[in-house]
């Protein structure tokens, strides 16, 4: 493609990752940001399905084939599995915004 599908305003800080979970088939997708945000998109709609907050700034974000998201900041790294309704939020992070 010679010029972009989709532009997307994700977060209101700059991003410090992006990734595509594979067990959705490329419908959701995380993207974390300088001020701690994590959000999880629906790549259909183009749309957050949810939104928490980090303490430390994540710089790097990776989904399992089994769809648990990693989020990894210095030399640390958290797996999390999150509930693909996403009524139930993680205990390790701190919920901050759910569309539903």
């Amino acid at each position: 493609m010679s010029h972009a599908q989709v532009k997307l305003l994700a977060h209101t800080s700059p991003l410090t990752s992006v990734s595509v979970d594979p067990s959705t088939l490329g419908q959701r997708m995380a993207t974390t940001a300088l001020d701690g945000s994590v959000k999880i998109w629906d790549t259909r709609m183009w749309r957050p399905l949810n939104e928490y907050g980090l303490k430390k700034t994540p710089r790097a974000t990776a989904w399992s084939q089994k769809g648990m998201l990693a989020v990894g900041w210095g030399n640390h790294v958290s797996v999390r599995r999150l509930a693909l309704s996403l009524s139930l939020p993680d205990p390790s992070f701190s919920n901050v915004k759910s569309s539903r």
